[in-house]
């Protein structure tokens, strides 16, 4: 009783107080199953060992800072259709060493707000790696000061190679983790395409020799040849958890010492190479005047402007449990978009960008989809190469090759996750649009070619006969040049079905506003029996077609053909036409499906259609990969009996 009044039925904020009960009940709950009291606790006890003077509301933001309410809030069960907009969720386990990266604004962030060409809703997103470790932030609205708001938890035990059950680990092993933090951002439109806007890296080692958190400004630039272009700055703070006693803290000049010493060793390395790599090629050029104009690459020049071999841009990397068989990274791969570069062998102008850059912005250049596979099915434990030559047109190209017993050889487009060779499910070597080689090389060895005939047709892959290859191997230097670690892959956010749904909606509105311009009186037909164009059944039936399509792709077969064909027969009745026209897209956009089909023959003939009891069908299904790329299978199809058929 308050006041006099009933409780029954009252409202607090909008609940009645039964719903209050039941809510504090399921949040005492939840406290309780994932210890949050002893977390606070020890991270209270943590601070406080380290700032005894400090007061509670200090020690309340420390925690805040560290991001273990975001942890709470991301974890707590979601009811219905509430959603909250967490950060990923981290296990935060206080007997293991954690580096805590805190992301808290951006400014200056106006090159890409270009006036009249900044479309409502667009926004920007940030994808950090570190240590093989991504992190990839909310989207936030676009404007010059994005309101990033950031918490990402990395487990050092584990990159400094630490028992899994054992004590944090030491801050001298943490030193020696050299690879400095990248940070990419990304402007997404309101279509869901993906543009990279700037990149940066800083040096996080800072924070081993302060109690503190350690504060830090990261100056974006522009990719490619905007490198040397401003895009915007971001303000990190960067600490250690638990946070090491001021015994245990790092003197700065032993960072500097260390830092100098790494840089000097790696630029001792480069040299090495780079020595041993010209004498290699002028042995190479000497053996016959012809090699000189066989396309064989060294070094390459990296995203930040410096020249690397080539053996460092292949870092071998495994899809872990986001990819189940080396057919299904090839296909991965042949989803990403195709941006257009300079050449292999081009202008100064070519660079190559690391494999978190590619995979955060979806795209890259032909060669750059080489390295990514070759990575990939290195990872599978294959003996894989990137091959350097000619397409057919005699424009600079890569490719990748596998190596396996008794010379057999299967050759991988990275574009279109095509195999060619000998098997029984590869397309013969003769339809490869490949020509001549010129040189292969992995993450240990670079091999030029010494065969008389550099067809690709002819070629022989064994590399250790010295008659056929003239190899390169240096890999201590290798070692040396660059130790970071391999990057990983993030597992897909795309509710595939309502997607499905949404896009196979919007294509319908837009195909039937073309068939009412291309059959004006067969749609006046259907609008005055009130009757849609659209026949869902059969739309349903289309579906196995489109499963067997992409079957196909990854595994040589299009299981189901026969049932298809069976259900499509029931479904026709005697006297009329069935036409089906299928279509994949690597994009989820049905404005820019409708414009492609509309280009096209016979999807113009579908939707031109006339006739008596004319049903169209459409169904849309999209095959989700890791990094969100995915593979859209459109099929739109007709049934109808022709105007002059007999009763």
């Amino acid at each position: 009783m308050v006041g006099g009044g009933s409780t029954q039925g009252s409202k607090t904020e909008g609940f009645s107080h039964e719903e209050v009960a039941r809510l504090r009940h399921t949040i005492a709950t939840h406290l309780k199953e994932t210890d949050v009291y002893s977390k606070v606790r020890a991270l209270v006890d943590d601070y406080l060992r380290s700032h005894k003077s400090a007061t509670q509301e200090e020690a309340l933001t420390d925690i805040q800072q560290r991001g273990l309410l975001d942890q709470v809030v991301a974890e707590f069960p979601k009811a219905g259709s509430l959603r909250y907009p967490a950060p990923s969720a981290h296990t935060l386990d206080l007997s293991r060493r954690h580096l805590h990266i805190r992301i808290s604004q951006g400014r200056g962030f106006t090159s890409h707000l270009q006036l009249g060409a900044h479309p409502k809703g667009e926004r920007l997103a940030l994808s950090l790696a570190l240590l093989g470790c991504r992190h990839v932030s909310r989207p936030v609205h676009s404007s010059a000061e994005p309101p990033f708001d950031e918490v990402m938890l990395l487990d050092l035990n584990q990159a400094a190679g630490s028992n899994c059950n054992g004590p944090p680990v030491s801050l001298r092993d943490i030193m020696r983790l050299s690879e400095e933090l990248r940070i990419s951002c990304i402007k997404i439109t309101p279509e869901g395409q993906s543009l990279l806007v700037g990149l940066g890296s800083v040096e996080w080692r800072h924070c081993l020799c302060r109690a503190s958190a350690s504060p830090c400004v990261v100056e974006l630039h522009g990719p490619g040849h905007e490198a040397g272009t401003s895009v915007g700055v971001l303000h990190l703070s960067l600490s250690l958890v638990p946070r090491p006693s001021e015994l245990d803290l790092l003197p700065t000049s032993l960072l500097r010492d260390q830092a100098r010493l790494v840089k000097g060793l790696r630029a001792e390395a480069l040299t090495r190479f780079i020595s041993a790599a010209k004498l290699w090629w002028r042995d190479f050029a000497a053996l016959c005047p012809s090699h000189r104009d066989r396309l064989v690459k060294v070094l390459a020049r990296g995203e930040d402007g410096e020249q690397l071999p080539v053996c460092k841009f292949v870092r071998p990397f495994s899809g872990g449990r986001l990819l189940g068989t080396p057919r299904e990274a090839a296909r991965m791969v042949s989803l990403l978009g195709i941006q257009e570069d300079s050449p292999i062998g081009g202008t100064a102008q070519e660079a190559w960008c690391n494999m978190h850059t590619l995979l955060t912005r979806g795209c890259g250049a032909k060669e750059e989809h080489a390295l990514l596979l070759t990575a990939l099915l290195l990872g599978f434990g294959l003996d894989a190469y990137v091959c350097v030559g000619k397409d057919r047109q005699g424009a600079g190209a890569a490719w990748v090759v596998t190596r396996g017993g008794h010379s057999h050889t299967t050759i991988w487009d990275p574009l279109n996750a095509l195999r060619y060779g000998d098997g029984e499910d590869m397309l013969p070597l003769a339809r490869c649009p490949y020509q001549t080689l010129g040189c292969v090389f992995n993450h240990k060895v670079i091999a030029a070619n010494l065969q008389a005939d550099d067809s690709l047709a002819k070629a022989s892959f064994n590399t250790e006969d010295p008659n056929k290859w003239h190899l390169l191997s240096a890999e201590a230097d290798l070692d040396a040049i660059d130790s970071s670690f391999p990057t990983s892959l993030r597992a897909s956010q795309i509710d595939a079905p309502a997607v499905e749904e949404e896009v196979e909606s919007q294509l319908r509105s837009l195909l039937e506003a073309h068939h009412h311009q291309l059959a004006p009186s067969q749609h006046e037909q259907s609008t005055a029996s009130s009757s849609s164009m659209w026949d869902e059944q059969l739309g349903q039936l289309l579906m196995p077609a489109l499963v067997a399509y992409e079957s196909e792709i990854l595994n040589g077969v299009a299981p189901g053909n026969e049932e298809f064909q069976q259900a499509i027969k029931r479904a026709v009745p005697t006297g009329h036409t069935f036409k089906g026209y299928p279509r994949q897209f690597n994009h989820q956009s049905a404005a820019r499906m409708a414009e492609t089909l509309m280009r096209e023959k016979v999807p113009h003939e579908i939707l031109s259609t006339e006739g008596q009891s004319v049903c169209f069908g459409l169904r849309v299904k999209i095959f989700s990969y890791p990094e969100d790329l995915t593979s859209v299978w459109v099929m739109l199809a007709v049934k109808y009996r022709g105007i002059h058929a007999s009763s």
